[in-house]
């Protein structure tokens, strides 16, 4: 494996601690989804020598179905260390490394794929980040940056009923057009694809989801906040005015090529 030695220490350790709070239930709540193996498959076709890096890859799920979906050399890289033990446990096959997306501790070229599963908001710096997935990556590879926008936040039963949450993801994730433009200030083409990747019910699960804050931006907000919302979806729920929630999102595909 082509790692970097040496570099300073950790940036965006901030959100270390919440993440090793989430690693043991982070994986009760997600699931891979096997379209997004198939995007990264259809940009990055196997081949014997494919290595494939994901960037803040949590606890490895979309590492391992790219790695057996393509049968890549595939590596997860992290700054939390409870993410990455847990990533660990799963099975051998892949590579866990601590790292950060501001500094990745791998050697120039060393990758032809790179992934970035819903992480990209929680780069410290993301023209930095950028500027070291173009540098990582072989000259005619490919980054896929999988994001929301804030079209299809604002279309979600999350934000229907916990507004607050509506207003860190608004805060604290990027739109599109801004990672668009700070991906091809590096040098990257760039085009932009948008998938639907599932469908959740309104129904008991989904107040469980709520309840054990199953992702970074529930952990954010008050107990107050969590219980006003969740009684807002169980009031619904008594009026049988449960929803379908169709998740969407959008992929940035960022080739160091011309994207053909």
């Amino acid at each position: 494996m082509a790692i970097k030695r040496g570099g300073g220490g950790w940036l965006g350790m901030g959100y270390n601690a919440g993440f090793d709070r989430l690693a043991e239930k982070y994986d009760k709540f997600h699931k891979a989804h096997e379209s997004f193996a198939e995007i990264v498959e259809r940009w990055c076709p196997r081949s014997n020598d494919l290595r494939f890096l994901d960037v803040g890859c949590g606890t490895g799920t979309e590492t391992r179905q790219v790695m057996q979906t393509l049968g890549c050399v595939a590596v997860g890289v992290d700054v939390a260390l409870g993410m990455l033990r847990k990533a660990k446990r799963k099975g051998e096959g892949a590579f866990w490394i601590r790292g950060e997306a501001e500094r990745l501790p791998f050697l120039s070229g060393a990758f032809r794929c790179v992934g970035c599963f819903f992480s990209a908001h929680h780069f410290s710096d993301l023209e930095r980040a950028a500027s070291e997935l173009w540098r990582v990556l072989c000259g005619s590879g490919v980054a896929l940056v999988f994001t929301i926008s804030h079209e299809q936040m604002g279309r979600s039963a999350e934000h229907l009923y916990l507004p607050e949450v509506a207003d860190w993801d608004v805060r604290h994730v990027p739109e599109v057009v801004a990672l668009c433009d700070i991906m091809r200030r590096q040098g990257f083409w760039v085009g932009v694809e948008e998938i639907h990747y599932e469908t959740r019910r309104v129904d008991d699960n989904f107040v469980k989801r709520i309840r054990n804050r199953y992702r970074f931006a529930l952990q954010q907000m008050s107990a107050e906040c969590i219980d006003a919302g969740v009684k807002r979806i169980e009031a619904d729920l008594r009026m049988g005015r449960g929803r379908r929630d169709e998740m969407m999102c959008t992929v940035l595909v960022c080739a160091k090529g011309d994207g053909d």
